[in-house]
């Protein structure tokens, strides 16, 4: 076990949790985002966000969650293991912790993605809230059902060549089982290559999915779980998990 699990387990519980239908009486009025400063041990960063109004809304990723703010404390602590790494977020929002991973560590490149135009609009005007240079911290559209995500990020960046992530990082994006599958596979695939492949993600277990399938999709993509710790009570829904993985063999398309 390394320390990049810390060697400890937790049993994962479940959450009941319903979103409410898009309300389009939030779009009366312009919204105002919300700016402010987060900090996390030595790391500040400065992030532009919707209210909690948005929660229960199809736009939940322009609003922060509790397991953003969980991931965020683990890469803090974990800032030294980044250095010289090609990182990349799945499902960044507004890119918290992409943005944190790279104002804390000496990654060589942190890129963060979305499949959802706002988002990634949003991201990237927190990264320049940052005053994090292109060649350093971007952010780009990519889908989880991308043949080769690696390649279509290489274009995306207008990179020389198309190379391998040597880690993932990710934050509530198990709120669905359909998104399940989709996402370890993509996850697969930017590792695949890298010499020591890493998914690092914190998730609340919801009503949408279960314990089981989360543990068989990314079994089935190829990852085996290096460390499990539990940020609350087993029986509280709101408990936050962050899990590491290991890449144990490719998926197999």
């Amino acid at each position: 076990m390394d320390t990049l699990s810390n060697g400890i387990k937790g049993s994962l519980v479940s959450e009941k949790e319903e979103l409410s239908l898009f309300d389009p009486k939030l779009f009366a009025e312009e919204e105002e985002l919300i700016t402010e400063e987060h900090c996390f041990g030595h790391c500040r960063v400065t992030i532009s966000r919707r209210g909690s109004e948005w929660q229960h809304t199809q736009l939940t990723a322009l609003v922060l969650w509790p397991a953003a703010e969980v991931l965020c404390h683990h890469l803090v602590n974990l800032s030294e293991q980044f250095r010289g790494m090609r990182v990349v977020e799945l499902g960044t929002g507004v890119g918290l912790c992409g943005i944190v991973l790279r104002a804390s560590s000496k990654a060589s490149l942190v890129v963060l993605t979305d499949g959802d135009g706002e988002s990634v609009a949003l991201a990237q005007s927190n990264i320049l809230r940052n005053n994090f240079t292109p060649e350093s911290c971007r952010c780009c559209r990519l889908g989880w059902d991308a043949a080769d995500p690696v390649v279509e990020l290489a274009t995306e960046l207008s990179a020389p060549a198309a190379e391998p992530f040597n880690v993932v990082i990710a934050s509530d994006c198990m709120y669905s089982s359909s998104s399940l599958q989709p996402f370890f596979s993509c996850a697969a695939k930017l590792l695949h290559g890298s010499p020591d492949p890493l998914l690092i993600q914190a998730f609340r277990v919801r009503s949408f999915t279960t314990a089981e399938q989360i543990q068989l999709c990314a079994h089935s993509a190829g990852f085996e779980e290096a460390g499990h710790v539990l940020q609350g009570k087993p029986d509280d829904p709101s408990a936050v998990h962050l899990v590491s993985y290991r890449l144990a063999r490719a998926e197999v398309a």
